[in-house]
């Protein structure tokens, strides 16, 4: 039995890789099944053992990324335990970072980028804006609208760093990345 849950998950995770592969050039409106099960090696009839669709594919690719995300983040927020936003910008930018597979481009950038769900997106930003409510940096905002706009703002912005930085090719250390993030930031808060 063990054989074939780890040949089930086996195929799911190729499936999901192609349609990544896929991503990674064409609109996921224009990903097909059938480029898909040609990409993954197995038959349509397999495809559909396993997903509904082509949005079925995206939702659980979605799916997995955010929960990895959000776990992960979770996990290095008390590990450092930032005091600051920049602090806590640090570790988000790292958690997007670090979500990548060696076989293709890091999905979660492909979620972000043009080819992406904005959905996804939203989402992202939704993980990263529940645990910045609990920043001490935060809490010391007198006005509650004040504090909703400004973790609108850093959410937005640290997703925006990071895609950035990925579609200009990575060209320069995600730390000096980070560091414009945290330059803007401070200007704001000290405005």
């Amino acid at each position: 039995m063990n054989k074939n849950i780890n040949k089930t998950e086996q195929t799911k995770y190729d499936i999901k890789c192609a349609f990544l592969q896929l991503l990674e050039t064409k609109k996921f409106e224009e990903i097909t099944v059938r480029e898909i099960s040609e990409i993954s090696g197995y038959h349509r009839s397999t495809f559909y053992l396993y997903f509904k669709n082509v949005n079925d594919v995206l939702w659980q690719v979605e799916k997995d990324l955010l929960d990895d995300f959000r776990d992960f983040l979770r996990t290095e927020l008390m590990r450092v335990q930032p005091r600051t936003i920049d602090d806590f910008v640090r570790v988000v930018v790292y958690a997007l970072r670090s979500r990548h597979r060696p076989d293709i481009t890091q999905p979660i950038f492909l979620l972000m980028g043009d080819n992406g769900d904005h959905a996804f997106l939203n989402a992202l930003k939704s993980h990263i804006k529940e645990n910045m409510a609990d920043l001490e940096q935060v809490n010391k905002m007198i006005d509650d609208d004040e504090k909703d706009y400004l973790i609108e703002f850093f959410a937005s912005g640290a997703i925006a760093i990071v895609k950035k930085w990925f579609e200009n090719g990575m060209n320069i250390p995600i730390e000096q990345a980070v560091s414009y993030l945290v330059k803007y930031s401070l200007a704001v808060i000290n405005a």
